[in-house]
């Protein structure tokens, strides 16, 4: 897996993100928190 699907895959699912630091842009990630559409996915 790659180190932002990781990333994304945490935001999903509740979880911290370790990895912010090697994120070009760190706050796009609240973009994908809370998402409904992705809670369905989990």
């Amino acid at each position: 897996m790659k180190k932002v699907e990781i990333a994304v895959k945490n935001i999903v699912n509740n979880r911290p993100v370790k990895n912010r630091d090697v994120l070009i842009n760190p706050e796009s990630l609240k973009l994908y928190k809370n998402l409904k559409e992705l809670e369905k996915i989990k």
